[in-house]
């Protein structure tokens, strides 16, 4: 699993000298500006694509359940002209297209302004892109902003279309909280595939070495500490909207957003485990790596300790005295030579018995 980098420094670079809430000229890498307007009620549903700002008003209405969905930061102007329409705050929209920006929520005049995180998988490499996602929600009218276009919301709209279930009858409130709550579940997909990615890598480092395990530990760790920078402040974002005492969030509708934080509880929790278990295998990557060198010393010390008694032996007929009687012996050199093949598969084999190596 492969996590994005930050890239913050580059964007304070950007908005350094700048005034609140002014807005900075888009990257060569944001995606083209595309807005949808949701409107729907208990008779009918629309979602229509509009290129202009204001021609968004007309198509709302008082009874109907109003959505609108903006992806890719492009056009900048468009999102000034967009809060100047439906009155959004200008730090809001800052806010909203800094992609570095880290997931929170607060209460700006009387809209409920929310941003998260969300991850998307775009390689067979278990490589996976990061979504800045900001919510506005307001009287009658719920804003989400996307970094780039996403599908994680298709099923959810197509819910809507079909009027499954009580859905048409919902509000923009609950449509806030089931945006958040598509964002959290996604994360269990990602944390599936850490999951077996650390369990695959127990595996291998339990039955034998792996070659560029610290490697992967050291990314698998970065990978926790990205999805913890995302998902711990987005658990304080869902605690601060339980902790507003707004009329924005309907009373019937709170208990959604619990069930929303503990889901992120529980995503934590197990973080908590996987950063331990990262812990222990490099702890174990270590323990092997140990072991390999104390094999290798093993078997260099039971080599020195054989050729020890042969060196031996070897020096003493080596020297160079003039009298040594076992030198005039016809037989005295095969001899030797059969006494130190003996003592050296002597020495071998007592030593394999005595499960020395």
């Amino acid at each position: 699993m492969k996590l994005p980098k930050s890239n913050l420094l580059s964007i304070m670079k950007r908005k350094a000298g700048k005034a609140p809430g002014e807005l900075l000229p888009a990257g060569d890498s944001a995606h083209p500006t595309k807005i949808s307007v949701i409107t729907y009620n208990d008779k009918n549903y629309r979602n229509v694509e509009v290129a202009d700002p204001n021609e968004i008003p007309p198509l709302l209405s008082d009874d109907t359940t109003n959505w609108i969905h903006i992806s890719g930061f492009d056009q900048v102007e468009t999102f000034r002209q967009f809060g100047e329409i439906f009155h959004i705050n200008m730090l809001a929209i800052e806010d909203a297209l800094n992609p570095e920006h880290l997931p929170k929520a607060e209460e700006l005049d009387d809209q409920l302004f929310v941003t998260v995180k969300s991850l998307t998988h775009i390689s067979k490499e278990d490589e996976y892109s990061t979504n800045h996602l900001s919510f506005v929600l307001s009287p009658k009218l719920i804003v989400s902003i996307s970094q780039y276009h996403t599908s994680i919301f298709d099923d959810f709209i197509s819910r809507i279309d079909r009027a499954v279930g009580k859905i048409r009858s919902r509000k923009e409130d609950y449509i806030l909280y089931r945006l958040i709550d598509i964002v959290t579940d996604n994360y269990f997909l990602v944390f599936e595939d850490l999951e077996e990615e650390l369990f695959v890598m127990e595996e291998q480092l339990v039955v034998d070495s792996l070659a560029d395990a610290a490697t992967k530990i050291i990314r698998a760790k970065k990978d926790i500490f990205y999805l913890k920078k995302y998902l711990q402040p987005s658990s304080e974002a869902v605690y601060n909207i339980l902790k507003l005492e707004t009329n924005l969030i309907k009373k019937q509708n709170r208990g959604f957003y619990t069930d929303v934080l503990d889901h992120l509880k529980h995503l934590l929790q197990n973080l908590e485990g996987y950063r331990e278990t990262t812990t222990g295998l490099m702890e174990l990557n270590m323990a092997n790596n140990a072991n390999r060198g104390n094999e290798v010393m093993k078997t260099l010390t039971i080599i020195a300790t054989i050729f020890i008694p042969l060196t031996f032996f070897a020096g003493i007929y080596g020297m160079n005295f003039e009298y040594m009687p076992e030198l005039t012996v016809k037989w005295a050199y095969p001899t030797l030579l059969l006494f130190m093949l003996v003592l050296g598969l002597g020495m071998y084999f007592y030593m394999k018995k005595k499960n020395w190596f």
